[in-house]
């Protein structure tokens, strides 16, 4: 599958990233133990050369239309005091309430051209929840 001008979300971490990118290319194969891993390969906006990455267990790429949509990093609370800001991690890292946050905070707000979240990577038929521009 690929995509053109649009937003590629992925959980790392400590939370979401967005990355707007030019092109992105995704294709649901075999990586180590995992028959069906989602391999993204993208070029951000700007970029000449491509850049990529796998996910395997509980992958959480989400593919959105468009740039300028919102950015994940803005859930993550500020304190400012005046003098310094200081940002700080709402949950640990790796915890399953980021899913949860990106699903009901930003999500709703994206055209979805492409969502990984909930599949199932040791199936080895995709079992991707929203495959559109294929």
């Amino acid at each position: 599958m690929k995509f053109q001008n649009c937003t590629l979300y992925h959980n790392g971490m400590l939370g979401f990233s967005a990355i707007e990118c030019k092109e992105v290319s995704i294709v649901i194969g075999k990586y180590a133990q995992y028959p069906s891993a989602v391999h993204v390969t993208f070029v951000p906006k700007g970029k000449r050369k491509d850049r990529g990455f796998v996910q395997t267990f509980e992958p959480s790429v989400v593919v959105a239309a468009g740039f300028g949509n919102p950015d994940p990093q803005n859930m993550v609370p500020i304190s400012n005091d005046g003098v310094v800001a200081v940002s700080r991690s709402k949950y640990s890292s790796c915890d399953s309430r980021w899913i949860s946050d990106f699903q009901a905070e930003i999500l709703p707000k994206l055209e979805v051209l492409f969502n990984a979240i909930g599949h199932n990577s040791h199936s080895p038929a995709p079992s991707l929840a929203t495959v559109a521009a294929c």
